[in-house]
């Protein structure tokens, strides 16, 4: 075991342990700790460690091991309450409380993250001050802070999407000091990460001049492209395109050749040309149950993330056309012949090939009973564990890997130059209108899928509406889409007053045939009011600080 990993393991108690809850941030009390953090650079590095052990994990905080990240769901991530997917059970707290619009301060939801995000804020404010009087290499002491400016940008980025204005807190409190700070304005937030990104992403070292032994923590494009997605949150579109075709002009980054096993890789240095920033796993001392809670319940999983009628109704033709378009040749008897590759790369249908098997959703014949049933062993709503949409998820869950006992070790792609692409082609779009950069952006995605290119001689308007789609094709349940239709000012659109539709597949009891019927999901009817563009401050944080304001509406 490295002398780091040591290191580590004896802190990690240090750290958890000597967090007080009792105050958004405080100085930390245990000076032993300190005096290590100042004299031995192992100890600084372990500290940083756990800093980086808070980033939000796209997977959801249900059976992670080894990752202090929350504020995702459990059992659920944020895919789960937009149109792209429901649970299977009724009691996550997305089908309980948020589809149906009855968010509060007071009940808990699993996507709070005010404690957890400002311990990793003290955990990188503490290392940031300490480093001026630390002992060991200059070097060391400089790379330490710049990382850690970049984990607490990450963490007022995630701080201010989901509550808007809040404390901005860039120095170590004091005991004697006020501790009940009031709300500092989202757009003061946004500049204070868009200058600390730019300023730190000049010093980081680039991601062509890293070795493996660096991978896994910041670089100049890490920082380029959280602050990208950053400045598209709040509109800043100009700042948003320079940003992300910094990342573009390097050259350094491409498009995996597979983009349905790209995301049942292990990551890791080298393992893409796609990947800009992963989470990375390693069983047994960091692991998720992401696919095991993802994948059918035939092969070991539990069923949950299932995809709706809605989204399966997103992707194309193969030839371009959306299935409404008449020409499209879209077969309604048929409807899974000729789609986007990334549909069959991303969802589980009747008839889908999966772990040496088909998924079999049919609805059969019952003589004696005088009607159909369930018999498939895929079907939906064949029992309490099976879906409730008639489709699983297919992406992320390691179709190659036995998923019990084995937990996942897949790696979370936080950063990817998918992304990177389609948020260039937004931003230049909003900020430019639609020139040859927008096209060759967003064709180039399109390409890797053997989508045909966009038509020429678009609009800004209909260019815009062209991005937004394949935003949700390509980077489907990968916890974007709720954050854009946020951003876009849509959600209520989109979400409010929507019941959500599923698929059921019947072998005509007469002909054999296969028919296919859409049908209502059993979920609530999803409900999205004004109050939910922010999620309410929990209601332990205002008792706390009576300096805190709680959002409108709650």
């Amino acid at each position: 075991m490295t002398r780091i990993k040591i290191y580590l393991l004896a802190f990690i108690a240090a750290i958890l342990f000597g967090c007080s809850s009792d105050f958004l941030d405080k100085e930390p009390t245990d000076k032993l700790s300190e005096d290590a953090i100042i004299n031995d650079a192992g100890y600084a590095q372990a500290y940083l460690f756990q800093a980086y052990n808070f980033l939000p994990l796209g997977f959801g905080d249900r059976g992670t091991v080894g990752h202090e990240g929350s504020g995702n769901g459990w059992f659920f991530n944020f895919s789960n309450i937009t149109d792209e997917a429901r649970n299977k059970s009724t009691y996550p707290k997305a089908e309980k409380i948020i589809s149906p619009g009855l968010v509060s301060p007071t009940i808990k939801t699993h996507v709070e993250c005010w404690e957890p995000r400002y311990k990793a804020i003290r955990i990188c404010n503490t290392l940031i001050s300490k480093m001026d009087e630390a002992t060991f290499a200059e070097e060391d002491r400089k790379q330490i802070v710049l990382e850690a400016r970049f984990v607490r940008a990450f963490q007022y980025f995630d701080l201010s999407k989901k509550y808007g204005d809040v404390p901005l807190i860039v120095e170590v409190q004091k005991i004697d000091e006020e501790l009940l700070l009031p709300r500092d304005s989202q757009s003061k937030v946004f500049d204070f990460i868009y200058a600390e990104l730019n300023e730190i992403a000049a010093l980081l070292p680039s991601h062509g001049d890293i070795n493996g032994s660096y991978y896994g923590r910041a670089t100049k494009e890490t920082a380029w492209a959280l602050n990208g997605r950053a400045m598209m949150y709040v509109n800043r579109m100009s700042e948003a395109a320079t940003l992300n075709k910094k990342i573009i002009d390097t050259g350094l980054f491409d498009l995996h050749g597979d983009y349905g096993q790209y995301f049942e890789t292990d990551g890791g240095y080298n393992s893409s040309p796609e990947t800009i920033f992963e989470i990375m796993f390693k069983d047994p001392e960091k692991t998720h149950k992401y696919g095991a809670d993802a994948a059918p319940v035939r092969f070991g999983g539990g069923s949950q993330h299932c995809p709706t009628q809605e989204m399966v109704d997103a992707y194309d033709m193969a030839n371009g056309l959306p299935i409404t378009d008449p020409a499209s040749g879209y077969d309604e008897q048929n409807p899974y012949v000729g789609r986007d590759k990334r549909f069959y790369e991303t969802i589980l249908y009747h008839g889908a090939p999966y772990k040496g098997d088909h998924m079999d959703m049919l609805f059969t014949w019952n003589d004696s009973k005088g009607q159909y049933q369930a018999t498939g062993p895929d079907a939906v709503l064949k029992t309490g564990l099976h879906t409730v949409s008639g489709y699983y998820l297919r992406k992320f869950t390691q179709e190659n890997v036995p998923l019990e006992p084995k937990p996942s070790t897949n790696s979370w792609k936080e950063f990817r130059y998918g992304e990177i692409l389609l948020n260039y082609a937004e931003a230049q779009n909003e900020a430019a209108g639609p020139d040859a950069t927008v096209y060759d952006a967003i064709n180039k995605v399109r390409a890797r899928a053997e989508m045909p290119a966009i038509p020429a001689g678009l609009s800004k308007e209909q260019m815009r509406e062209r991005i937004r789609h394949e935003r949700l094709i390509e980077l489907a349940y990968e916890n974007l889409r709720y954050w854009d239709l946020l951003r876009w000012k849509t959600a209520e659109d989109v979400l409010h007053d929507k019941k959500w539709t599923g698929m059921k597949v019947f072998e005509d009891k007469d002909t054999k045939e296969l028919r296919y019927e859409r049908f209502q999901l059993r979920n609530k009817k999803q409900v999205f009011m004004p109050r939910q563009y922010f999620f309410p401050i929990p209601q332990d944080e205002i008792d706390k600080n009576p300096n805190l304001e709680q959002n409108p509406g709650y």
